[in-house]
């Protein structure tokens, strides 16, 4: 037997030994975004009595100011993506959660529709908007700009310096 027919049968043959470890399925891309802690700050009942819930004052972008008190932390380990993107003619931020975050944020925000809630994050008040409704695997906050988009999704980063 020559050399180039053997050469040929034993690449032929480590060709096929490698073909099974290529069918497999990729794996997940590795995620080089995390995310820090949201804090959920709503605004105190309409109902509750003047100073029974310690609140805190936030001053908005716009200049208003919000008490607000802490009710719940999302980890940033529940927080499966961050994006700023264009919705139709909008941008927005968009926030999805992992599932034990949205049930979090999802048990809030059944429970308070039509109050304030702010979300915080390195203890500054990134938005606050009243809530329309129930809100499930995350949420879309409309931005006036891509750029505002962009600026709250880099707030939501952790940073190297962090």
């Amino acid at each position: 037997m020559s050399r180039t027919p053997l050469l040929s049968i034993l690449l032929a043959l480590s060709a096929l030994v490698a073909l099974p470890g290529c069918s497999q399925t990729p794996a997940e891309p590795i995620v080089s975004e995390r995310y820090v802690d949201i804090e959920l700050h709503l605004e105190p009942a309409r109902d509750a009595p003047p100073g029974s819930e310690t609140t805190r004052a936030w001053t908005t972008d716009d200049g208003r100011t919000l008490h607000l008190r802490h009710v719940d932390t999302i980890p940033g380990t529940e927080v499966r993506s961050v994006r700023a993107e264009s919705l139709g003619d909008r941008p927005a931020l968009v926030v999805e959660l992992a599932p034990s975050g949205a049930a979090q944020l999802e048990a809030l925000t059944t429970d308070h529709i039509a109050r304030q809630l702010g979300l915080v994050a390195n203890d500054r008040l990134l938005l606050a908007a009243r809530i329309a409704g129930p809100f499930s695997d995350g949420f879309q906050v409309a931005t006036d700009t891509l750029e505002e988009a962009e600026r709250l999704h880099r707030s939501l980063v952790v940073s190297d310096d962090q």
